[in-house]
Order: C-alpha cells, then sequence, then structure tokens
C-alpha cells in the first residue's frame, strides 16, 4: 500500500503531506478529472499540464506543445484535450500525490494514499525525446520559481544509450538544472533480467580475442521494413583507439569500422543491413568528455532483409599496445524483434552491473531501485486474488531492478522503494479496469509494478523533507534519505550497488 508521512482521518491528514512544495512529473500524462488529485475544496491541485506533443498555445519560454491551467481545469476542463491513455503518467501521480479518495466495492476511503496528497502538481505529457524531457523539467523549475515554492521532479523514465557515467548531455543537463530546493528524482530501470549488458577489458591486437557476442534468437518477422532491429551503444576509454568488426552466422555478415569512421552494406538478399560508426561525430556518436563511442546497428532496410537468428560477434580490434587494457562497454539498449518484441541477448563477457539507465546516472539526481511490498492482491472487480507469477519475496530487492554502480564506479541507485505490488491511481482514458484482475480490493486503484513507482515514493519524501528543510540542496537530501534508511537481512551490508543505502 502507499504510505506516507501523515497519519489521522484523512482527508484532514496529520503530520508533512507536501503542503507548500510543487511537485512534477515528465511522463504520459496525467487524468486530471480524477478526484485522487483534488484539494479539499474540491478544485484541482495540478497548477499546469504541458503536452509536448498538442498543438496550440505554448508555454512561454517554450515553442512547442500546448500548455493548460489550473483555472482552465477548473473551470472550462472541456478545453483541456490532454489524455493520458497510456496511464503510466496517471499510475506514478497518485503516488506521488494522489489523495486516497476514489474507492468502490464497499471498501472506505483513503486507504491508498500518496506519500504528498496535499502537494500542488505540474504534469509535463512529454514526446519522450531527450531534449523534451530536458525541456519538461527545465518548465516545472522555471513554473516553481515564479512562485517562489520549492520543486520536486520525478522521472520515471529512462533507457540504456548512455556512457553510464552521467557525462552525457542528457544527465549533465537534468543536473545542472538542480539546486536548492530544485531537486530531481529518477528510477533506476527494469532492465536486470534482460541481459543487455556486457563488458571487457582489451588484452591482444589479433582480430576475434577481445569480443561480445549476442545471440538473435527465433522470432516471427515483421512485415514491411524498419520494424526488426537491434540497437546496440558501446562506450570505450579516451586513451583507445579501436576498430569495431560485426560478424554474423553467415560469412556476408561482416563488417568492420575504423577510428573516426562510419559505414554500413548490406549482408546479402535474404540478410540484412549492418551500420556502425565509431567515435565518429558527424554521425552523433563523437561521444563525451570521459569517454569515446560506437554504435551497432542491425536491421531490415528492406521487406526481405531481416536481423539474421543466430549467434552475432563483436570484435573489438584494439590499435596498437597503447590501446591495450582499455575497458570497453556495451548495452543493447533498443531491440525489437517481431510483434511479441523479442529481445537478443548477451552472452560472452555478459556483465549484470551497471545497468541503472540515463537520467538516472546524473550526478545530482536521486536514483531509486524497487524492492517488493506485495505478492498478492484481491481484485473487487473479478472476485478473486491474484499473484504475481513468479511471486516475489516480500521485502526482497525486485527481481527487474538495475544494479548499478555507474561505470565510473560512483554509488546508484542510491536507495531503494517499494516498487514491486503498489496499488495506485488508475486513468479512465487508459480504459478500464473491470474484468482485468489488475484493480485492487476497492474496484478503483490498480496494482503496478516498476522501479517507475518506487521513485515516486522517494520524490514524494523528498517533497516532505522540503516542506520541513526549505531549499534544501540536492546533496543535502540525498544525504538525509541516505541516513534515514533501514537495513535488513534482504540489504545485506550498506551501501552497495544493488539497494544503494
Amino acid at each position: 500500500d502507499l504510505e506516507h508521512a501523515g497519519s489521522g482521518s484523512p482527508p484532514v491528514y496529520a503530520g508533512r503531506t507536501g503542503s507548500g512544495v510543487i511537485i512534477g512529473d515528465v511522463d504520459s500524462g496525467i487524468d486530471f478529472t480524477s478526484s485522487e488529485f483534488m484539494g479539499s475544496d474540491g478544485k484541482t491541485r495540478i497548477l499546469y499540464i504541458w503536452d509536448q506533443s498538442a498543438t496550440g498555445t505554448p508555454p512561454s519560454g517554450f515553442s512547442y506543445g500546448t500548455e493548460w491551467t489550473k483555472t482552465q481545469i477548473d473551470n472550462t476542463p472541456a478545453t483541456v484535450t490532454q489524455k493520458d491513455t497510456n496511464g503510466h503518467g496517471t499510475n506514478v501521480a497518485g503516488v506521488l500525490i494522489g489523495n486516497g479518495s476514489a474507492t468502490g466495492c464497499s471498501q472506505p476511503a483513503y486507504r491508498y494514499v500518496g506519500m504528498a496528497p496535499d502537494a500542488q502538481f505540474i504534469e509535463v505529457a512529454t514526446n519522450f525525446s531527450d531534449a523534451g524531457i530536458i525541456d519538461g523539467v527545465n518548465y516545472i523549475f522555471q513554473k516553481a520559481a515564479a512562485l517562489g515554492k520549492d520543486a520536486v521532479v520525478n522521472l520515471s523514465l529512462g533507457g540504456q544509450s548512455g556512457p553510464h557515467d552521467g557525462s552525457d548531455d542528457f544527465c549533465s543537463s537534468i543536473s545542472a538544472l538542480t539546486g536548492p530546493g530544485r531537486i530531481v528524482v529518477a528510477s533506476a530501470g527494469n532492465d536486470q533480467e534482460d541481459n543487455i549488458h556486457a563488458k571487457l577489458t582489451t588484452t591482444s591486437t589479433t582480430a576475434g580475442t577481445d569480443k561480445f557476442t549476442f545471440t538473435v534468437p527465433s522470432y516471427t518477422y515483421n512485415s514491411s521494413n524498419l520494424n526488426d532491429y537491434i540497437l546496440i551503444a558501446g562506450w570505450y576509454d579516451p586513451s583507445a583507439s579501436v576498430v569495431i568488426q560485426l560478424k554474423g552466422p553467415n560469412a556476408a555478415d561482416t563488417l568492420s569500422c575504423g577510428f573516426g569512421a562510419y559505414t554500413s552494406r548490406s549482408s546479402g538478399t535474404t540478410g540484412c543491413t549492418m551500420w556502425i560508426a565509431n567515435q565518429n561525430a558527424a554521425q552523433g556518436y563523437g561521444g563525451t568528455s570521459t569517454l569515446r563511442q560506437f554504435e551497432v546497428e542491425v536491421y531490415d532496410a528492406t521487406s526481405s532483409q531481416r536481423p539474421r537468428i543466430g549467434t552475432w560477434t563483436v570484435n573489438v580490434i584494439p590499435q596498437g599496445t597503447a590501446s591495450l587494457g582499455a575497458r570497453v562497454d556495451a548495452w543493447i539498449y533498443q531491440a525489437k524483434l517481431g510483434a511479441a518484441g523479442v529481445i537478443p541477448a548477451m552472452v560472452t563477457n555478459k556483465d549484470l552491473t551497471t545497468l541503472v539507465g540515463d537520467p538516472g546516472n546524473g550526478t545530482n539526481v536521486i536514483t531509486v531501485a524497487a524492492h517488493s511490498t506485495k505478492a498478492s492482491w484481491y481484485s473487487c472487480g473479478s472476485s478473486a486474488t491474484y499473484t504475481f507469477s513468479p511471486a516475489p519475496t516480500v521485502n526482497a530487492i525486485a527481481s527487474f531492478s538495475s544494479h548499478g554502480p555507474r561505470r565510473d564506479g560512483v554509488l546508484k541507485p542510491e536507495i531503494s522503494a517499494p516498487g514491486f505490488g503498489v496499488a495506485t491511481t488508475h486513468s479512465k482514458d487508459a480504459g478500464t479496469l473491470a474484468g482485468t484482475g489488475w484493480d485492487v480490493d476497492d474496484g478503483v486503484h490498480e496494482m503496478q509494478s516498476g522501479t517507475s513507482f518506487a521513485a515516486p515514493h522517494v520524490a514524494g519524501a523528498a517533497a516532505l523533507y522540503l516542506q520541513a528543510h526549505p531549499h534544501a540542496t540536492p546533496a543535502e537530501v540525498r544525504t538525509a534519505l541516505e541516513n534515514a534508511a533501514r537495513t535488513d537481512a534482504y540489504t545485506g551490508t550498506v551501501p552497495n550497488a544493488t539497494w544503494g543505502y
């Protein structure tokens, strides 16, 4: 169940509830009609909604999307066309600020209450580009500053294409927006079970010695083109110069790319297109201040050329002895194989660390892992009890929760919070809950899992801290969370790269 710092008889909460603090979320949107996001006056606590993908009236200082205000939400809701058809943003907002008022099935209200049920709120329905997410964070902090209030921004999103040390533009830009009274909290990611990371240290200039292999399993091809693909991001030490060679199941599946170049080729009428860039800034793969970068892509440029099933090898060939001893990492950061979305898996030199996604690797971002708090729940709509399969061990780390540390050894995540078995607010625009089994005992809150739902627990806690300690810095909030974190037999000795503190 959701927890908050207050107690008593809602909706008059005792204790800290986020009053006077703004919480922002950059996500899929929000069901602004839900009573969960209203105040005791029956008016919305949502100050602004910015839909970055809607054509209309952009917010001041930005040139795209459409903005709606609290006045419009309260007085002319029909003019607010933003809808959270995905539901994720509403789910996250429920953990952040849900007041628990919605209920049914003869259950009392105020049983599923968010972390900061009196906080005011800003939602950015993002286009999910790096630039859009950065703009969303900036927008929320600008609005809070104009109102003279502290703010916490929650980012329950992320990806694996970056260098995993916070040096990329995405992470560093978000970190740069933080400061006193400006806190960013992000999810660690859900990639721990996906076998997408490999790591090696170069040992030989002989081709085929230092390598990653990944397996493309059997899959049913998608029709048309550009919809079956594997995208791999590689990062290596700035002192090294290497050739990247891609070899597939057939002899025709071979392509090499020297340092500073990019190249592509088709592997034949029954094969696929292969593309490599290796520290080539012109193609957008110029690395960062701390690391060099390569990109490997295998995709269906035509409907008859699809990624070949079998074992693929990425050979890393150092150019000279000065490039020996270099660390090289690669992540399958995006893949789509068939309608079922089959994921290829790293095999040789597979590594199960360094899996926290960006922007969670940002230096000033507080990053959150997930542990399990519920294995089963009763669905009122289905009149049945459901259990996750396989059932998690309650209080253990979630099997999907991405482990750190960062590539440079900095601790990530910093803390863990409930994220496996969380009952939260449902968006009506995401479809009905009835008959799905995902509703809980009141029939209106829904069961969710993922580090996406751990992060807002901590973002809400950060808002409660700002309520008591206005203008606290990210470091002060992080330290307070770490010092207050509890440990048990599941966490082991902390800090560690699974639980943080």
